[in-house]
């Protein structure tokens, strides 16, 4: 049997910008920290769900993630009993020497456009006025990424929902994610 590191970490939701290719956390960071307004003239294409992993060592052999959507109730935007959540989600590295150079760039590892299917189901606190509107929801975990190799010791994810074409519709309120990682030594 060989021993496994498990951990838990939220994405944090940036204001995604054109003129760059990743949002990050550090060396120095260029993620704008963003609260899902549906009020506001945006669309997904305006955000960008970001994590950046703590340092890895080559020790490690295999990591294994799963999602988990954190959906909030919204009267105004609806969530679907059939919902498909589209994304683009985008792997970076950095090695140690380039982390330290605040001018160095991350370097794309993987890139992919992934569809799943949103199981949730509504949370009720009976105590409320109003017994027919869910607090929020708990949703199923999604598989999400799977690592054999771990060649870096510093990995980025970039993940944007993709709403063009009639994808990603009635997903409800998506505040974050919550990124659940298994690390095999």
């Amino acid at each position: 049997t060989k021993p496994t590191y498990a951990t838990v970490h939220e994405f944090t939701l940036c204001q995604s910008k054109a003129d760059r290719q990743w949002i990050y956390h550090s060396p120095e960071k260029n993620c704008n920290e963003e609260h899902l307004e549906f009020e506001r003239e945006k669309t997904w294409k305006d955000f960008v769900y970001v994590i950046q992993l703590p340092r890895i060592t080559r020790w490690f052999q295999t990591l294994t993630s799963i999602i988990v959507p954190h959906i909030e109730y919204d009267s105004r935007v609806n969530l679907s009993a059939n919902a498909i959540l589209t994304y683009n989600v985008r792997l970076g590295y950095k090695t140690d020497k380039m982390f330290e150079d605040l001018n160095s760039e991350w370097q794309l590892v993987a890139e992919s456009q992934e569809s799943r299917s949103i199981q949730c189901r509504p949370i009720f606190h009976y105590g409320t006025k109003n017994k027919d509107i869910p607090d929020g929801y708990t949703c199923e975990p999604l598989a999400f990424l799977e690592l054999s190799t771990l060649k870096y010791p510093h990995y980025l994810i970039n993940l944007q929902i993709v709403d063009k074409n009639g994808l990603s519709q009635d997903i409800g309120k998506l505040k974050s994610f919550e990124f659940v990682v298994s690390i095999n030594v």
